[in-house]
């Protein structure tokens, strides 16, 4: 009897094994680990990934951005290439339908297009409307404040600023820069307004950090580089430093333009 109760158990451990086991193998095929987060969408597609497993709360956090997407189902390596680049995108959703929960950027607001919201850029601008031309750091001339704040905006870039008011200029002789600012000539000779250092350090070189002779691209010695800088802002030209140290007898092997 003790033997016949055995030969039945057995089989019923093997099969509650093998179901275990093919549940197992189920679960490592098709893991719920959650959806993929996309940065934007386009007639309801997404193409441009930002995280995979991940669940629509953390996708959909209230500091995404306006044009973030959430789909449902991940998708392994394969799927994804052929719907991006071949499928046209993957069926998304976007994360809001309005603008009423956007937060956008300094510098932009959030306006509904296509009855989806967007943070497009809005920079505050203090000048008067029209307020006149403006030199950017880029070299370009703009025909307001406003123009070189949007531009910078939609290139991102925080670098890009006001150099001086108005055209922007091959010489010094037209530009007028702000108080406590002097017009200089770079290497390529294009303006920059700088502000000029007051006065150098005059303690003995070996007293002052980095405060040692230098030799100028024009053949003059200076007590620093920052008596080098003082002298260029104040002649309106750049002067190159050739080399540390007194200048020798022979001119540095340099060639400097000159403002004509």
């Amino acid at each position: 009897m003790t033997a016949l109760r055995r030969s039945f158990a057995a089989p019923a451990y093997k099969t509650s094994f093998v179901l275990l086991s093919f549940l197992g193998l189920l679960l490592r095929i098709n893991p719920t680990t959650g959806g993929i987060c996309w940065s934007s969408i386009s007639h309801d597609r997404c193409k441009e990934l930002l995280s995979q497993g991940v669940t629509r709360e953390n996708c959909c956090a209230s500091n995404a951005a306006a044009a973030t997407a959430y789909s449902d189902e991940d998708l392994d390596s394969g799927s994804l290439f052929f719907w991006r680049v071949l499928g046209g995108g993957v069926q998304c959703r976007p994360c809001r339908e309005s603008c009423a929960e956007v937060k956008c950027e300094e510098g932009k607001k959030c306006v509904e297009r296509r009855g989806r919201p967007r943070c497009v850029c809005s920079p505050e601008c203090k000048a008067p409307r029209g307020g006149g031309p403006v030199c950017g750091t880029d070299g370009r001339s703009y025909k307001s404040l406003c123009r070189l704040k949007k531009r910078a905006c939609k290139k991102g870039s925080h670098e890009l600023a006001v150099a001086y008011n108005g055209h922007c200029q091959s010489s010094c002789a037209r530009v007028r820069c702000g108080q406590g600012r002097s017009c200089l000539l770079d290497q390529n000779l294009s303006p920059h307004c700088v502000r000029c250092a007051r006065r150098c350090p005059q303690a003995p070189s070996h007293q002052v950090a980095g405060a040692r002779p230098v030799c100028g691209a024009d053949g003059n010695t200076y007590k620093s580089a920052c008596h080098l800088r003082l002298a260029a802002c104040r002649a309106g030209r750049a002067i190159p430093v050739a080399y540390k140290g007194h200048c020798r007898q022979t001119k540095p092997n340099l060639q400097q333009s000159a403002p004509k």
